[in-house]
């Protein structure tokens, strides 16, 4: 192969030569045969400079980045991975990447839904380090194919996501304490009722008491035996309010749970009851019987719940009242929780960035625009989604979907934080 320059540009030649020989066996001549290769030198050349260039994208990303063949053992280990998990390329080529997982079984399930779906984006989960610490990441995988279409393996980029989950965890927590301030007139109406109830009762029972108990002795046993026990429900009815309340604005361990979906929606309706009587909105539910289960820590569904209903309130309290209407039902795997108010609708310029941070629909001052895109990020987190229907003038429809939990699946798991 050579490469002769004609009229300044540069053509590549590749000749091939071979005797002629007679019949004594005597070489009488030579033949060459060239051809002009130019083109395949520049596409081999490009080639080259196509894997320098992604093998440069490789070595100074900051990704984590690692491919594994059919059997799911490691075949390379970008220095990405290197740097955030401890091993060298050398030492961690060959191993079974479900080593690198929080639990080894959780890379199955992400594989079974790559062959279901071709690829799996944005899973947050944690991958073990060498020392046995774990990092926060986010993940996409998807199949590994070569130049035929033929699945060789998969290939793994995540994101070291542990300032973003410790920032997320704050907000969240600011949040909470928000809604927290928000609820705070519901829950003290709802103490309120039975402390009242409380006291107009011991009243009576003192007054008894202060009377000469021998002319009445029979009938302080009758109103004694008789009004105890109420004052006792509605002392355990303050106490599990409270305690609502206590858990919702309290710190914790993210635990996975394994949740009725049903039961917590049930549960948050009293927090917003005196909200929603005071701005004239009715709230309508309509909750599919026997619904699979789902797998979230539910005080987080719950927060969920309370903002979305809370918003749904709001919007209806400016148009002076209106219906809410929350249906619950299953569709392909997933259960689905629907919030629908007629209320004054979202403006399409406004209803694509509902989950961004500080975007909001309310008036200055009353509403930070933090809410739904925590709700947003904690729906993520758990594999699920979170949606929108809205039109001007036609009201609003959000929607919750979670994966049902499966027989396979009941094993409850924590995400730790470092709250």
């Amino acid at each position: 192969d050579y490469a002769i320059d004609i009229d300044g540009h540069r053509r590549y030649w590749s000749t091939n030569k071979y005797p002629l020989v007679d019949a004594n066996g005597k070489t009488t001549a030579v033949v060459g045969l060239t051809r002009d290769v130019t083109e395949l030198e520049e596409v081999e050349e490009e080639l080259t400079q196509t894997q320098e260039y992604l093998q440069n994208i490789l070595d100074n990303s900051p990704l984590i980045i690692i491919t594994t063949d059919l059997e799911g053992k490691v075949v390379s280990f970008n220095p990405g991975a290197e740097k955030s998990l401890g091993y060298s390329a050398e030492e961690i080529k060959g191993m079974k990447a479900n080593q690198l997982y929080h639990t080894p079984d959780e890379r199955d399930r992400l594989l079974q839904r790559v062959l279901q779906d071709g690829a799996v984006s944005d899973y947050e989960t944690y991958l073990v380090r060498k020392d046995g610490s774990e990092v926060p990441v986010s993940i996409t995988l998807a199949q590994l194919k070569d130049y035929q279409g033929k699945v060789i393996g998969t290939v793994g980029m995540s994101r070291d996501i542990g300032h973003r989950k410790a920032l997320f965890d704050q907000v969240m927590q600011s949040e909470r304490l928000a809604a927290v301030g928000r609820l705070a007139a519901g829950v003290a109406h709802e103490i309120n009722n039975p402390l009242a109830v409380i006291y107009e009762i011991s009243e009576y029972l003192n007054e008894l008491l202060e009377d000469d108990p021998k002319v009445k002795k029979e009938l302080t046993l009758e109103e004694f035996t008789l009004n105890l026990p109420s004052i006792l429900k509605q002392v355990k009815r303050c106490r599990v309010i409270t305690s609502r309340l206590l858990n919702f604005s309290r710190k914790s361990e993210a635990r996975v749970e394994i949740t009725d979906v049903n039961a917590s929606v049930k549960e948050v309706i009293p927090f917003l009851e005196k909200k929603a009587n005071f701005a004239s909105v009715k709230v309508h539910l309509d909750l599919a019987e026997n619904l699979p289960q789902v797998q979230i820590e539910e005080m987080q569904l719950q927060e969920i719940f309370i903002n979305l209903l809370n918003n749904g309130i709001q919007a209806l309290q400016a148009k002076n009242g209106g219906n809410i209407w929350v249906r619950s039902f299953q569709k392909d795997e997933k259960v689905h929780v629907e919030f629908e108010d007629d209320g004054p609708g979202i403006s399409k310029e406004v209803r694509g960035r509902l989950f961004d941070p500080f975007v909001t629909t309310k008036p200055a001052g009353e509403g930070t625009g933090l809410g739904l895109s925590i709700c947003y990020g904690i729906v993520k987190r758990y594999d699920g989604q979170i949606a929108v229907e809205s039109q001007p003038g036609k009201g609003a429809r959000f929607s919750v979907i979670l994966p049902r939990v499966k027989d396979g699946d009941r094993k409850p798991f924590y995400y730790k934080r470092n709250d």
